[in-house]
């Protein structure tokens, strides 16, 4: 790329010699930008802690990638496998000369990052991102993890991208075994822990996922990400006046969970069935998902039912 000066900015994979100047990169922008958001002291931390073994060690695990123009190190990313996941990437150290923010060398480094192997195998990518450079990420087509805007325990905010998005297929008959089996795995945890035997969707026969399907005011839908099945949703939806939608159930598999793909097949059949006049039911001992729904503007109504000495069923309407 070409900055308005008109000199080059290249990039090339990262060689271990370049180490040194590129922890100076980052202490710079530490001392430089950074402070206005997080203070002195805390700044100083970091630069004790990011030194030159800290980086040789990232460059152990991740790709980095150098940014040079006209002979000097003007920035600096790098993408790791998400704690060894095949299928989610985190994007690291993402730095450019402070001298030359604003000049589109971010959006390279971003530009470069996303054509990396370990992006384009990824359904999701995190960046543990600085208050300062939020903004920045967001601009890129990152959100912040499960909706959350506030900062971590190290005061940065996780953001996220999906690369391939989640979406709504429309259930038939003929799904109603991989809904069955999906279903099983997805409330087995649940139904070891609260033994509610006569109405967890886990205890559930074949049979009854077929009544459903047949039923006209049914509509279940199987939770894509991407080309993979991780769940699924059933509204229903009678479509009277006064009749209210109802969410029973929604689920998606263990491996799939903590990446906002609920939130968004609620949204998703809010969209389908419109926003207004639902209601559904959850486990009140289950913070998340309460967490869950209120997140997504649901109410609680009041309505408690207790099944058995460990579970009681909450109502929430919207």
């Amino acid at each position: 790329m070409r900055l308005s000066d008109g000199t080059e900015v290249t990039v090339r994979p990262y060689q271990e010699k370049d180490a040194e100047e590129i922890v100076g990169l980052i202490v710079r922008n530490f001392r430089e930008v950074n402070v206005r958001d997080y203070g002195v002291e805390a700044v100083e931390e970091l630069v004790a802690s990011h030194n030159v073994e800290w980086f040789r060690g990232v460059a152990g695990y991740a790709n980095v990638y150098v940014f040079w123009q006209e002979g000097r190190i003007v920035g600096v990313g790098s993408i790791s496998s998400f704690w060894g996941s095949l299928t989610e990437s985190i994007l690291l150290t993402i730095f450019v000369l402070p001298e030359l923010h604003g000049q589109g060398i971010g959006s390279f480094i971003m530009d470069t990052l996303e054509t990396d192997e370990l992006f384009l195998r990824a359904d999701r990518i995190e960046i543990p991102a600085s208050i300062t450079a939020a903004e920045f990420y967001r601009k890129k087509g990152y959100e912040y993890k499960h909706g959350r805007k506030e900062p971590d325990e190290e005061n940065l905010y996780r953001m996220e991208k999906f690369r391939n998005p989640v979406k709504l297929v429309r259930a038939g008959m003929e799904d109603a075994e991989r809904i069955h089996g999906m279903q099983i795995e997805a409330f087995a945890q649940l139904l070891d822990k609260y033994q509610d035997f006569d109405i967890n969707p886990g205890n559930e026969d074949l049979e009854k996922i077929k009544m459903r399907l047949a039923q006209t005011f049914t509509f279940f839908y199987v939770i894509c990400l991407g080309d993979r099945e991780v769940g699924a949703i059933r509204v229903v939806d009678k479509k009277g006046e006064g009749k209210k939608k109802r969410i029973s159930p929604l689920f998606v598999l263990p491996a799939f969970r903590g990446r906002g793909i609920a939130q968004k097949a609620i949204a998703l059949c809010e969209e389908i069935h419109g926003g207004e006049d639902w209601e559904l039911e959850t486990i009140l001992q289950e913070e998340g998902n309460c967490r869950l729904y209120e997140k997504m503007g649901y109410a609680r109504t009041g309505k408690t039912e207790a099944v058995n000495e460990r579970l009681t069923l909450v109502s929430y309407e919207k």
